[in-house]
């Protein structure tokens, strides 16, 4: 019967399915599901860090500041992973004195905490749009790589090239030379 002529395709349903394997929750949603598990007296602690990660993604900077000073009046701890995070997301959005904050708390809880690439230079990026060039050097040379991979991703030639048309467009020609 399934050679059959006379079958008719009938379109396929997809079922929501909750859960991890489903992809992240939204901010919303999650503050949600802390909320209906504080009511019962669960534990929400790795919940919560799921939330302000969420947030930080979402790249809602005042959302995950208003989320962080209440984590932090309930003493949650955030640690290095998930600080990193925060320097990006500071970092995007060109709040360059609070990416700084946040690196120097990261660097003296763990001094041995390297960036990767990609937000090294973003924040490189961010120092030289703000004028500040020299801090950008020096950021630059204490995070030097000894092996430098030839094979680099986008988001990283893409900045590198956004710095280097920056200094061109304002015609710093001693600049671009470094």
């Amino acid at each position: 019967k399934l050679t059959s002529g006379d079958l008719e395709p009938i379109p396929f349903e997809r079922h929501q399915i909750r859960g991890s394997s489903a992809g992240p929750m939204q901010v919303d949603a999650l503050e949600r599901l802390i909320t209906r598990v504080d009511e019962k007296g669960g534990n929400t602690k790795a919940m919560k860090k799921q939330l302000l990660i969420q947030a930080i993604r979402s790249k809602d900077l005042p959302k995950t500041e208003q989320l962080i000073e209440k984590l932090k009046g309930e003493g949650y701890l955030i640690g290095s992973g998930v600080s990193a995070l925060l320097f990006e997301l500071y970092t995007i959005n060109n709040k360059i004195d609070e990416a700084k904050k946040v690196y120097d708390q990261i660097k003296a809880e763990d001094a041995e905490f390297s960036f990767d690439d990609s937000k090294t230079i973003k924040f490189v990026l961010a120092l030289v749009e703000n004028d500040r060039f020299d801090e950008a050097i020096t950021f630059l040379e204490t995070h030097k790589r000894e092996n430098v991979p030839e094979n680099t991703n986008y988001t990283y030639n893409n900045a590198c090239w956004r710095i280097l048309n920056f200094l061109a467009e304002k015609g710093d020609v001693a600049a671009l030379n470094k």
